[in-house]
């Protein structure tokens, strides 16, 4: 025969098993519920992170823009080419700057060796893709003025 097992030992040994079960269950559930927070909020700091940054950009071309458009238009291609070396100088962030025509040609650079050159990277003619994109849009719409990132007409 089987020794009997009182009744306090069986009901302390299932109450300790539902505990358990209980708190492995509340324990996953917190942790899911925890991790999908964290994604949210990651989510939400990389977009707002993303916003100053865009703004930051549009900012400082539509400041170069106008800087530019008065050097252009009094031919005084030092003083362009000055401050394109300058913004490059100072932000850490910006690798090169440069003003071309819609031949390629580098109007501009803050690459002194490349000023006047022709650029035939597969950059220069995505570059000079999307320019002619931006373009065309701008004559339909008379948005004169927007500042476009390179991924709004990336595929």
């Amino acid at each position: 025969m089987r020794p009997a097992v009182s009744i306090r030992t069986f009901l302390t040994v299932m109450n300790l098993g539902l505990l358990l079960l209980v708190f492995s269950s509340v324990s996953f559930f917190v942790l899911t519920n925890d991790n999908e927070f964290r994604n949210a909020i990651l989510h939400r700091t990389i977009k707002q992170m993303r916003k100053n940054l865009e703004s930051r950009s549009a900012t400082l071309v539509r400041s170069m823009s106008l800087s530019a458009t008065q050097s252009i238009d009094a031919h005084e291609f030092g003083v362009l080419n000055r401050l394109l070396a300058e913004v490059v100088a100072d932000d850490p962030q910006i690798i090169y700057a440069l003003v071309m025509d819609q031949h390629r040609k580098a109007v501009s650079h803050s690459n002194k060796m490349l000023i006047g050159k022709h650029l035939e990277e597969d950059i220069d003619y995505y570059a000079q893709e999307i320019l002619d994109r931006i373009i065309n849009e701008t004559h339909k719409t008379q948005h004169r003025g927007q500042v476009y990132f390179i991924d709004e007409f990336t595929p």
